[in-house]
């Protein structure tokens, strides 16, 4: 069980490092856009649209690297044999919860982000606008099922927790 959770803290390790990268990544975007504003400020929608949206996503990393590293946190705790603590159920539901609005956040900049490219080529059409949703959607799916198990392993850690203090009052 160690074993499994060390994978467990690894992975959630390079998925904090994914995500300061891409934190870097929006920061350039930032940096070039907001470069091109100041010096071409002639420029229309499509830029500022552009700059709104690398700013939204710096942001909503910094809130999905806390929560990351919050994770990180609990796995360590749960390392050290305290799987069924009220602490670990509210960590996990509080994960949970911000990885389904960082998904619904994601989706909708992803949707945004779509039309306003194919707004910008001239090739906006109704097949065009359900491949930008079924693609952003089909892209949420996985982290929002993983959320769903937090979720769920949350509450069985809260239920968990009541059960050994009842226990425990018992003997």
């Amino acid at each position: 069980m160690k074993t499994l959770f060390k994978v467990l803290y690894a992975l959630c390790l390079v998925w904090i490092l994914g995500a300061a990268i891409k934190f870097i990544e929006y920061l350039s975007v930032l940096a070039r856009y907001t470069h091109d504003l100041v010096l071409f400020s002639d420029r229309d929608f499509d830029i500022n649209l552009t700059l709104i949206i690398a700013l939204v996503n710096a942001i909503i990393t910094i809130y999905i690297l806390f929560h990351l590293f919050n994770f990180a946190k609990s796995i360590k705790r749960i390392q050290a044999n305290v799987f069924f603590s009220q602490e670990n159920g509210k960590a996990f539901n509080t994960i949970g919860w911000a990885f389904i609005y960082y998904s619904i956040l994601k989706f909708i900049i992803g949707v945004v982000s779509g039309i306003s490219n194919s707004i910008e080529n001239e090739v906006f059409t109704s097949y065009n606008f359900g491949h930008i949703f079924g693609e952003n959607l089909g892209a949420r799916v996985p982290l929002l099922t993983f959320a769903l198990f937090l979720l769920i392993i949350s509450k069985l850690m809260k239920d968990g927790f009541e059960l050994k203090i009842e226990n425990d009052l018992t003997i």
